[in-house]
């Protein structure tokens, strides 16, 4: 490209929306997390871009501004996923959750930013009951200062689009006056269900990532004692699906226009070893590829089907709920 974007990216995590929007050819030159370990794996991921560590309720847009010397209306565009817990279709769903006013916080950064575009992403609860009210009334006030919003809004299925993860999230998606309006993108995979069953049609779509595409390189953690006392190993993965090829940067898509990455392919981390009781063994053993195993509530992964939503749970506070990890 002769030409990169610019963004900013709010509640920005580890950095998977950055990294998204990076490979879509945007520079991220800002990205705001309240969490300083989150916001210190985030400026690891991007050396380059300026790592804000503070609370959005907390901070205006013309913070951010002046850390990356840019003007109001001089951002292309401004995204993130405003946390929206309360809402979520898991736990305990609360109208009065105050994570829940991120939302108005990501609004309030937006009309002090004024960026061209702005994307959100959220929880798919945020269209239903009476979480809808708050998202028409964020939808009001951002047409009230001069955006239009791509309409009707969507959530779109990660599995859709050739992840091997069932994950449906809402996006909106804002353009300021005299700007053409974002739309929505169509499906791109026909996705695999669960329990592993294929579909019948295709069409013109290609079929969706399978599980054992995704992860059927990986090792048998059981086979290195030293992963009991540390999370990391000496280890070269060999993948052999075009999906895990890709994402070990031995295929090239040219779509891409992220920077390169330096990477070790001999080291495997985050893998350290659980030791679990003979009874557990034996109950993962017996429970069947595609379903849930009663006593832990762990989906057992189909390697032909896709995963389950990985979601993050929530503390004592807000329902205590601890979302179950699949086993494969």
């Amino acid at each position: 490209m002769k030409e990169r974007y610019t963004a900013i990216d709010l509640f920005a995590g580890a950095g998977g929306m950055s990294l998204g929007f990076e490979q879509a050819g945007f520079d991220v030159l800002a990205a705001v997390e309240y969490d300083p370990i989150h916001a210190s794996v985030h400026q690891y991921n991007f050396p380059k871009t300026k790592v804000i560590c503070a609370d959005v309720s907390k901070i205006s847009g013309r913070d951010i501004l002046d850390k990356v010397n840019k003007k109001p209306g001089e951002i292309d565009v401004v995204f993130g996923g405003p946390p929206c817990q309360g809402f979520s279709m898991i736990g305990r769903r609360l109208e009065d959750d105050p994570r829940n006013v991120l939302l108005l916080h990501f609004y309030k950064i937006i009309s002090e930013i004024r960026p061209k575009y702005f994307v959100m992403e959220n929880v798919s609860g945020l269209t239903q009951g009476s979480a809808k009210k708050l998202l028409q009334v964020v939808i009001e006030e951002f047409q009230g200062i001069g955006y239009e919003i791509t309409l009707p809004y969507r959530v779109l299925d990660a599995s859709s689009f050739g992840v091997p993860q069932s994950r449906k999230r809402l996006f909106l998606y804002g353009a300021y006056k005299g700007y053409t309006p974002v739309k929505y993108p169509e499906p791109t995979h026909v996705p695999r269900t669960i329990r592993g069953e294929i579909p019948t049609s295709l069409g013109t779509m290609q079929l969706g990532t399978s599980v054992e595409e995704a992860i059927g390189d990986l090792p048998d953690v059981d086979l290195f004692n030293e992963l009991l006392t540390q999370d990391f190993i000496q280890f070269e993965l060999n993948p052999t699906s075009a999906y895990a090829k890709y994402l070990h940067g031995l295929i090239r898509d040219e779509d891409d226009l992220s920077a390169p990455r330096i990477t070790s392919r001999n080291l495997m981390t985050s893998s350290m070893r659980t030791k679990h009781t003979a009874e557990s063994i034996k109950r993962f053993l017996e429970t069947e590829q595609g379903t849930i195993e009663p006593v832990s509530r762990f989906l057992k992964l189909h390697p032909e089907g896709v995963c389950n939503t990985l979601r993050a749970g929530s503390d004592s506070k807000h329902g205590a709920f601890t979302s179950p990890r699949p086993i494969h």
